[in-house]
């Protein structure tokens, strides 16, 4: 029989599903546990270090396990714990406040995107119908998220065209900006999927705007996951390699838009100096 942390985390574990949606149940789930006093601080700080384990790649996760810790600190933990969680749970949704941020940007008519953003997803609904919008997305190998957002604009009635992620450089001289969503936005960059770095050199080289809109839950001092490559036989003597994830600098990035505004490399680096980080997160 499973314990109650260890449904949790299996949950966590296997969810492939949206940040906000994974905070609003983690959240929840913690709320509840709190209420009934029934974790003393080593439970607490135990679950808050395996949440970082079961999705190292989450920087909201790692948000929560850092606030988590610092409910710790003395007696009255678990109504610190309950009142955090609250917080989390009446968050609104970022989404409508992020594309308010980035729909009043003049000269954007023309947008390369790649793999599946809802945020990115609220905002291009946002610019459609100024002019003659439309949009590019990337292909997004080796996950193919490219068809699956394409399909998700098509249905917003935005007008459309898939390139391979080989395209970009050629297409990012026509586009206007590269708008893109993050997993994690960290001191060393902007942790995303495959191809992202690519399109924003593309857009840096041919001087375009590089947007990157998230939740500002996904800003995290530390690099919250090494990019790992997979290593597969093909064929005799013959291996391929594949990447799900890659950073890139923050020198690319314009701004990153969050729900409280835009952010530049530095502030966020002065973000990223001044945040109060639990040591048991970085030992």
């Amino acid at each position: 029989m499973f314990s109650w942390s260890s449904k949790l985390l299996r949950r966590v574990e296997k969810d492939r599903g949206s940040a906000s949606s994974i905070i609003k149940y983690i959240a929840g789930d913690i709320q509840e546990k709190a209420s009934t006093g029934s974790m003393d601080q080593k439970d607490w700080e135990t679950l808050a270090l395996e949440l970082v384990e079961a999705k190292p790649e989450m920087a909201a996760i790692f948000n929560i396990a850092n606030g988590l810790l610092f409910s710790l600190e003395d007696d009255g933990f678990n109504e610190r714990i309950s009142d955090f969680m609250s917080g989390l749970l009446e968050r609104p949704d970022p989404r409508e406040a992020i594309a308010r941020h980035i729909v009043g940007e003049d000269g954007i008519n023309w947008v390369l995107t790649n793999s599946y953003s809802s945020t990115v997803l609220e905002i291009l609904k946002s610019m459609h119908g100024r002019g003659d919008f439309k949009v590019t997305v990337a292909e997004s190998l080796p996950m193919g998220e490219g068809a699956m957002f394409a399909e998700a604009l098509v249905s917003c009635g935005i007008k459309i065209e898939i390139i391979s992620d080989s395209m970009v450089f050629e297409w990012m001289d026509k586009a206007d900006a590269f708008i893109c969503g993050a997993d994690a936005v960290g001191p060393t960059g902007v942790f995303n999927k495959m191809g992202s770095r690519a399109i924003a050199t593309a857009a840096h080289l041919a001087s375009k705007k590089v947007f990157v809109a998230c939740d500002s839950m996904k800003i995290c001092p530390v690099q919250v996951k090494k990019n790992i490559c997979k290593r597969e036989p093909a064929a005799k003597d013959v291996f391929r390699s594949t990447q799900m994830f890659e950073t890139f600098p923050l020198e690319l990035v314009t701004a990153v838009i969050t729900e409280n505004g835009p952010l530049h490399e530095d502030e966020l680096q002065r973000m990223f100096q001044e945040w109060k980080l639990d040591s048991r997160l970085i030992s």
